[in-house]
């Protein structure tokens, strides 16, 4: 069950305690006491659970011409609803002074007609709204809606009046006279804010871009019937600059400063990543971008300590540019972690052969070194935390210790890294007793070498950074040097893009370069923003060197849900990837503690963070696509798919710095490997989902039958893309490699649905979606089955071997290939010449009593002759080799079973989908 903690009210989505605590209960879930079930979940949460993928609402866009495609689930369409809905709703009872807990019942019975608004489209009815459509789910309603309204019988009327009353095609059917006066007075209120609510989340919903919503959105408030509770709304843009996480910082800045001190309640009326909607009664934004600037500092100010660890020193490796920009105290946390990092030595072996008294000779002086006999290292132990009694003589030694270190290395002194590091130990020890004098005088000259060293630090200032979003981006000047500018956004670099700012280095950055080595990185720049940005980044993420972004959206316009809610919803419903994909690497369960990991090959993970437009980093070890790498990028999208399919998350990946508008395909991969947008599955709508996981069920199939490992799904993914036609001769060489002659029924359905989707003439190998299954290109398979129709009667025998299953359709492509320059009537009559030959010899074998051919093989030689002269010449400009094979596969197994088929008819007398026996047995 989700908890409503009031004292997380920066995290709430509503004002009052009455509207948080039933938009929660919306989602709690279900529990069990041993094996009673002691509460029901929230409406939320069965939607989730059992309806996540449905669809309801057609966004806009180029992805979606005309509105065709409904690309929005339903939960979505109805969270973003209860959101704008609920928060209209609270502003104007505030405003009112209204008692909120007496009427939270009907406060419950409004949010429960948002949830079942679009009943229809929910239940997968293609009806209109209606009280029967209502009444035929009423058990259904009931069952997610007992647990979340006290006397909830009392308050179906209520409910079905604001379903019904949402639109005008159903409003007709509302009847209030059987309702006493209040449950008729509040039914006639909150009608206008569900309608609201849904008219502004439809808008919402279109995947245009923000000024063109703003627009509509403004009229719709300002309108005759919304006007009295909405009123006037106004809009901040938010640039497409490629700072992730800093925007999301913003966004939640700006958002909970809106939210408070306002005169009517909560402002904020929509959220995305790339703007916010705002009602503009109560809001002077100045105050607002000014109280949101200290908010974003409080946010770094509290990272600090974590910001202080992306400076660790490793080995002999230290950036000190930190020491810029760190505060006086900042450093003494510093020195608590990271003093006994410093105690950096070479040769180890070399030092101890010299001096077999090092360590007793030092730690006799109060340091504490120790030897590891494995690894042949001298290390230093760490400050203990919460220091006491001798503990903190030893930090103060270890303090000074480092300080002279890192004074050492600012001031370039000379001598190897051992020599320093010896000096270093002496002069702590020679100094502890003046500690209190020269500890502040030391860390002092530090600092202040620092900021001689490293003018330029990483942006802290809460204003500049809120400022770079909300105004326009800035660019790089013209004529400046791809050195000069920042690697990471293009605009003017003003620090040196050094280790510590490498996060993800590997993957192309905003500006279209690639860094390929770490050691190259000193060669560029980095802005301060982009500097902070790979700050936040590491000290979330770790320290990744390849990764790409992954953005996981719960919707386009709806508001940050906390973290519990997110659990709440989440945690059966995910655990179904893990039961509906059968495949090596795949979890069978799903751990979501405060992040969403799923486990890949070589223990690489991806983590998924619920935030606004949720971000995430995915560490990319594949590297090229040569090899086995292919394998992995498939699991990979089978594993995304699967994703959304339990969820209805939106997903795209893509480099590491990428854009941050609204996407509007339900998946997408920007940059894709080669073989990945031809067979269809770089842009993914909502609706094609399911069939896609079809498509890579099927293509495991086939990899599975060619051996199953990595280089049979590198030859099978790169044919597919190629031809998708060419699954048959994926197929057929598979069978004839492990001298199989048998195809299960399963795998033959598989790979016709896969061919008849996919394979139309005009668009194999094409990326486009749209085209697929178009009315005026005829289906190559449907041209296979005109063939092989035609060629049943031909051979008086089933075949044995491969060669019989392909000679027909040989003959005819040799025949056809001798003749080119003939007429096509010349043509027919030499493959029927050709062909009869072939069939005489059969019957030679086979009947032993003359090869004169019957009249029924006579006629199908013809027929075939004619066929496939017609299906060649619709194909001819396309009938490279490649293809050619493809067909010729394509017809060999098609042959095999049909021509199995009706033998077996004739033999047995049965059905025609009886099993084939031919060697072994063959099914279809």
């Amino acid at each position: 069950m989700v908890e409503y903690d009031s004292d997380k009210s920066g995290n709430a989505m509503f004002k009052n305690d009455v509207f948080n605590s039933a938009f929660y209960d919306l989602f709690k879930s279900e529990t069990y006491n041993v094996s009673e079930l002691t509460s029901n979940g929230g409406p939320l949460f069965y939607i989730l659970k059992e309806h996540s993928a449905t669809m309801a609402k057609g966004g806009r866009g180029k992805f979606n011409p005309r509105n065709r495609y409904r690309d929005t689930t339903y939960f979505v369409h109805v969270l973003n609803m209860i959101l704008i809905s609920g928060r209209s709703l609270e502003r104007y009872l505030l405003a009112k002074n209204h008692n909120l807990k007496d009427f939270e019942p009907y406060i419950r019975a409004f949010f429960v007609a948002c949830v079942f608004h679009d009943a229809n489209k929910l239940f997968g009815e293609e009806t209109d709204m209606t009280p029967d459509l209502l009444h035929r789910h009423r058990a259904d309603i009931e069952g997610m809606i007992s647990g979340y309204i006290e006397d909830y019988e009392k308050f179906l009327p209520v409910i079905e009046a604001l379903i019904l009353g949402d639109e005008n095609k159903s409003r007709g059917y509302v009847s209030l006279s059987g309702m006493d006066k209040d449950d008729s007075s509040n039914v006639r209120f909150l009608m206008k804010f569900i309608t609201f609510g849904d008219v502004v989340s439809s808008i919402l919903s279109e995947n245009i871009e923000p000024y063109a919503i703003y627009e509509k959105v403004r009229d719709v408030c300002l309108s005759e019937e919304y006007r009295d509770f909405a009123g006037k709304v106004n809009m901040i843009t938010l640039n497409n600059s490629p700072q992730t996480m800093l925007r999301n910082i913003v966004l939640y800045s700006i958002e909970a400063e809106m939210s408070e001190g306002t005169s009517n309640g909560r402002s904020i009326l929509a959220v995305s990543p790339s703007s916010v909607l705002y009602f503009t009664e109560g809001v002077n934004l100045d105050d607002v971008f000014a109280r949101a600037s200290l908010r974003i500092e409080k946010f770094i100010e509290d990272s600090m300590e974590k910001i202080y660890g992306v400076y660790e020193p490793s080995g002999k490796n230290f950036q000190p540019t930190f020491l810029s920009w760190i505060s006086d105290s900042g450093i003494d946390s510093y020195l608590g972690k990271f003093a006994h990092k410093f105690f950096m030595l070479e040769g180890v072996n070399n030092l101890l052969e010299r001096n077999q008294d090092f360590v007793a000779q030092w730690n006799s002086k109060g340091f504490r070194i120790s030897l590891d006999e494995k690894n042949k290292k001298l290390q230093m132990e760490p400050c203990p935390e919460g220091a006491r009694g001798e503990d903190i003589g030893y930090c103060k030694l270890l303090s000074l210790f480092a300080l002279e270190r890192i004074r050492s290395i600012l001031y370039k002194d000379k001598g190897s890294v051992t020599d320093k590091t010896l000096r270093s130990l002496g002069f702590a020890s020679e100094n502890v007793g003046k500690y209190d004098d020269v500890y502040p005088r030391l860390k002092q000259v530090c600092i202040s070498k620092g900021k001689e060293e490293y003018p330029e630090k990483p942006e802290r200032e809460g204003r500049k950074i809120l400022d770079s979003f909300v105004s326009a981006p800035t660019t790089a000047e013209r004529g400046m040097s791809k050195k000069e500018s920042c690697l990471m956004c293009g605009a003017e670099g003003k620090l040196t893009f050094s280790d510590v700012y490498a996060f993800g280095f590997k993957a192309t950055s905003g500006t279209g370069r690639k860094i390929s080595e770490n050691r190259y990185v000193e060669d560029y720049r980095i802005c301060p923003l982009c500097a902070t940005e790979s700050e936040l980044r590491k000290i979330e993420f770790g320290d990744i060197s390849d990764s790409l972004t992954l953005h996981v959206s719960i919707g386009d316009y709806v508001h940050p849900l906390d973290y519990t809610t997110v659990k709440s919803i989440t945690d059966a419903t995910l655990k179904q990837i893990g039961t509906n994909i059968e495949m090596k690497g795949v979890p069978k369960s799903i751990d979501l503690d405060d992040k969403l990991s799923f486990a890949h090959e070589g223990d690489t993970r991806f983590h998924v963070f619920f935030d606004h437009h949720h971000l995430a980093f995915l560490p990319d070890s594949w590297g090229n696509l040569r090899g086995g790498d292919t394998y992995p990028k498939f699991l990979y999208i089978d594993y995304l798919l699967h994703f959304i399919k339990a969820t209805g998350f939106k997903v795209r990946v893509s480099p590491l710095t990428s854009g941050v508008r609204l996407f509007e395909q339900t998946f997408l991969w920007e940059n894709a490997p080669s073989w990945v947008a031809p067979m269809g599955l770089s842009e993914v709508r909502l609706d094609e989902i399911e069939d896609r996981l079809d498509d890579l069920d099927t293509i495991k199939k086939v990899v599975d039958l060619d051996g199953g490992d990595e280089s049979s799904t590198l030859r099978v993914v790169f044919s597919l893309s190629r031809s998708r036609f060419s699954i048959y001769r994926l197929v057929f060489e598979s069978l004839k490699k492990r001298n199989l002659r048998s195809i299960s029924s399963d795998l033959y359905s598989a790979i016709r649905n896969y061919a008849q989707k996919n394979a139309n003439g005009e668009n194999m190998g094409t990326n486009g979606v749209e085209n697929i299954g178009k009315a005026n290109n005829r289906s190559d398979v449907k041209g296979i089955d005109d063939l092989v129709k035609s060629a049943l009667e031909i051979m008086a025998k089933a075949p044995e071997g491969f060669y019989e299953d392909e000679r027909i359709i040989w003959e005819a492509f040799d025949t056809i290939e001798r003749h080119r320059k003939e007429s096509d009537s010349e043509i027919v009559a030499y493959i029927q010449g050709n062909i009869a030959k072939v069939a005489q010899r059969s019957n030679d074998e086979y009947l032993r009593h003359g090869s004169d051919l019957t009249g029924s093989q006579q006629a199908s030689i013809a027929n075939f002759a004619e066929t496939f002269v017609k299906f060649y010449n619709e194909r001819k400009d396309k009938m490279s080799s490649p293809y050619k094979k493809d067909v010729i596969n394509a017809f060999a197994i098609e042959y095999h079973v049909q021509k199995w088929n009706l033998v077996n008819e004739r033999k047995e007398k049965k059905d025609g989908r009886e099993a084939l026996e031919g060697g072994d047995k063959v099914e279809q």
